[in-house]
């Protein structure tokens, strides 16, 4: 390779000394010359790529194996394999873990060496493998009984919780904590596995703490996320979860809309139906309701001696109705699923002040014309079917035996044998050619029982799959299905790993729940792995399942507040507002060409950073607009105003700026949504029937806490932008006028700590707009609610 580059080079110079060599004439040699030093040039940069330098091998190993022993070139061969497979990459290891511990001491070096071992890899897989089995055998019982299966569970727990600790322990020694590149927590896999490690060492110190009085249960629930510690060892599932996860994200903003249409239509059936499903049938003398009771007063009528009266609770024990929002939104919700619906409209057809509907049928149905007279076949065979039919089918399935039969020979010959059995379909013909001739035999000989002649006969069903051969497009569709399979094993593997984990949650919450004294236990429960694994996998009559889930824990209050962070995409941004700006910024590039005879690149540069304006056009005008997160737009910071804030703070007073620096800042930004958030739970926990409760004190003091770090951010923004007077000031704003106006109130509210002012007790329930806060940080939100406002304002 060095004789190659030195002759080349060599030519070269040759070439520039001698005036009398013709350079077009050679100009092929010189090109073919170049690109074959160029090509050994690049084999040699990837063969440096390729990790380290392998060591040249001696002539005897172990003073015996000489390099032509079949032992030695086996190794060296499996050696070779393993240094051409890129594994996942190492994170790089910093010189110091946890402030002490270098490169050199001899305790890192262990755990590095441990925790980067392959062997290592695979016994932690197997550990959580196992761990999943033992959680799956498991069997939860009621009133905190057990048995001896049980019992030696939990102590087999100690040991994966002491294997999964000294691997945490291990990989923060080998790879530090946190405070550098590549660090263990740095990782989001790692992240998960620590939490799932404390929670676990939290739950167990507590039950061993107090072994009467505390309920650690719902911290051992936590345990059904160890599964999806197998992810974070399978960069399969890794590339497979993460792409799942970025493809919701813009799917979050059509999951609002969802939401906004379930909300029209549980206000729609809040005033239409409101109250209509609680009158039954009771007995006129003894008052007792019916034994299967259902709405009445409307299509359904009281048979005598029972008359239509109220009260009764409603169905699904008063959880299918809309009394109010929460049920009304739940019942929208089970219509929507196409579960139980229909349930929902006889309940409503039956109770008063009926509402009519129109229902428009399509007419004209369509007749699939039946080509394969085989299929046609298998199809009209029926239950009590006449004996001429039984006969005639038993003759047209002897006829397509025969042709079928008759076919494979003449491939065969036509073919060869081994060169008909080359190809897929040609083995599946002759697979199901040989059961229909078993079929046949054994059918008339009487060999098989009638069940297993019936089950054979299915086999006639796989006939029809002959077509693929003969149908262009319908034998590349089941040749891609077929090639497809192996990619998205992954994918069903994860499937499969979250419907494992949803099956131990609900053994752990509702495992021995469904034992009702009124009625049997319903097939849908939880209290086996295996029937817990089914009802997760079907998902039929989920609201079934979740009646009884309700009626087996009582009433529960579920405060969900969803904020969604999705400042990285601009997909629902309005093209109007875009093109609105661009002609702003070409304007102003237009007044400075105008002035100072200077060039536009640098506003076009701040309005698109890698693009120019005759691109932009032509995206837009293509046969497939482009996506709005693809125009890499460039995120621009409000600068600070030109005007003075509070008549004191110029525009270049260093506070100021220091303001400016401090609200901008991302982690400023996430820090406050996070407390808008967190305060926003913490008013949901609050206790409103005893305002002195011990829980309410101790969430006035968050409440403090919280207030303040939203008035010390008003306070800032207000240094920085100013209030109201000039353009850009932070009352401009009606999103900033909401955090004024709820921070306020909870300020006053502090301030008269009587709660028997009337005036304050509104001012502290206007803190429930504290989610509403979210809007403002959360772009995606802010957009969808300014569209929502903009089609109310136009109808």
């Amino acid at each position: 390779m060095m004789g190659l580059e030195h002759r080349g080079l060599n030519t070269l110079n040759n070439c520039k000394i001698d005036h009398k060599f013709d350079i077009r004439d050679d100009k092929n040699y010189r090109a073919d010359e170049s690109q074959e030093i160029e090509s050994h040039i690049k084999k040699k940069r990837v063969v440096r790529k390729c990790g380290p330098k392998v060591p040249e091998k001696p002539e005897r190993a172990l003073y015996c194996l000489t390099l032509k022993n079949p032992i030695r070139k086996i190794c060296i061969n499996i050696k070779k394999r393993v240094v051409r497979k890129c594994g996942p990459k190492v994170p790089e290891k910093p010189e110091r873990a946890l402030y002490c511990l270098t490169l050199k001491n001899p305790i890192r070096k262990i755990c590095i060496n441990i925790v980067e071992w392959k062997p290592t890899e695979w016994l932690i897989l197997v550990t959580i493998c196992l761990n999943c089995i033992a959680l799956g055998v498991y069997t939860p019982y009621p009133y905190l009984d057990t048995n001896n299966t049980n019992q030696i569970l939990e102590k087999v727990e100690y040991f994966f919780l002491v294997v999964f600790t000294v691997e945490c322990f291990m990989k923060i020694i080998a790879y530090g904590l946190f405070m550098h590149s590549g660090a263990y927590l740095r990782s989001a896999w790692n992240l998960l596995d620590f939490v799932i490690v404390v929670i676990g060492l939290v739950s167990t110190f507590l039950a061993s703490l107090f072994t009467e009085g505390i309920d650690v249960k719902a911290l051992r629930a936590f345990r059904v996320l160890r599964p999806l510690r197998l992810v974070s060892g399978v960069p399969s599932l890794q590339v497979v979860l993460n792409s799942i996860i970025k493809a919701m994200v813009p799917l979050l903003h059509i999951a609002l809309l969802v939401i906004f249409v379930i909300v029209i239509y549980a206000i729609i059936g809040l005033e239409l139906f409101v109250g209509r499903m609680h009158m039954a049938c009771f007995h006129n003398h003894t008052g007792e309701i019916t034994p299967d009771p259902t709405p009445c007063g409307g299509a359904y009528p009281c048979e005598p001696p029972y008359e239509c009266k109220e009260y009764w609770e409603g169905p699904n024990t008063g959880i299918t109705n809309f009394d109010n929002f929460g049920l009304a939104m739940l019942t929208v919700f089970q219509c929507v699923t196409n579960e139980g619906w229909t349930n929902v409209l006889y309940n409503i057809n039956d109770s008063p002040h009926y509402i009519g509907l129109i229902l428009r049928h399509e007419s004209g149905s369509r007749i699939i014309i039946l080509v394969f007279l085989n299929t046609l076949t298998l199809a009209s065979e029926h239950y009590q079917q006449k004996q001429w039919l039984d006969e005639f089918q038993e003759i047209a399935n002897m006829i397509f035996v025969i042709l079928f039969l008759l076919e494979m020979l003449l491939k065969m010959y036509s073919l060869g044998f081994q060169g008909y059995f080359v190809s897929l379909f040609n083995r599946f013909d002759c697979f199901v050619v040989i059961s229909s001739i078993l079929e046949v035999v054994l059918t008339t000989t009487d060999v098989m029982p009638p069940l297993g002649v019936s089950v054979l006969r299915c086999v006639r069903l796989l006939r029809i799959f002959k077509v693929t051969k003969y149908w262009t497009s319908l034998r590349n569709l089941v040749a891609s299905l077929i090639n497809s399979m192996r990619a998205i094993a992954s994918l069903l593997l994860l499937l499969f790993l979250f419907i494992v984990i949803f099956s131990l949650l609900g053994m752990q919450v509702f495992g021995g729940k469904f034992s009702f004294r009124e009625k049997e236990k319903p097939r849908w429960n939880f209290d086996t792995f295996w029937q817990s694994l089914l009802t997760i996998l079907t998902g039929e009559d989920w609201n079934e399942v979740m009646y009884d889930g309700i009626n087996a824990y009582g009433d529960i209050l579920l405060n969900v507040f969803l904020a969604i962070a999705v400042d990285n995409l601009a997909d629902a941004e309005s093209l109007t507002a875009i093109e609105k700006e661009e002609d702003e910024e070409l304007e102003e590039g237009d007044d400075d060409n105008e002035s100072n005879g200077e060039n536009d690149d640098e506003s076009d540069d701040d309005i698109y950073k890698n693009e120019d304006i005759d691109e932009k056009t032509s995206d837009y005008t293509g046969a497939r607009p482009r996506r709005m997160s693809e125009l890499n737009f460039a995120t621009k910071v409000p600068s600070i105003p030109k005007y003075s804030s509070f008549f004191v703070f110029s525009h270049t007073n260093r506070f100021r700026v220091l303001c400016h620096r401090i609200i901008n800042h991302s982690y400023f930004g996430n820090i406050v949504l996070c407390c808008i958030l967190i305060s926003s739970g913490m008013l949901a926990a609050e206790d409103p029937l005893d305002s002195n409760s011990p829980r309410n004190i101790i969430l006035n003091y968050f409440d403090w806490f919280f207030t303040t770090i939203f008035t010390i951010e008003i306070s800032l923004k207000t240094i920085t932008y100013g209030v109201i007077l000039h353009k850009g000031s932070f009352c401009r704003s009606y999103f900033n006028l909401l955090d004024i106006l709820v921070v306020c109130c909870s300020l006053i509210s502090f301030g008269f700590q009587s709660g028997t002012i009337s005036v304050i007790k509104i001012l502290r329930v206007l803190r429930v707009l504290r989610p509403l806060r979210a809007i403002n940080r959360a772009k995606g939100l802010k957009i969808v609610s300014g569209i929502v406002s903009g089609i109310l304002w136009s109808m």
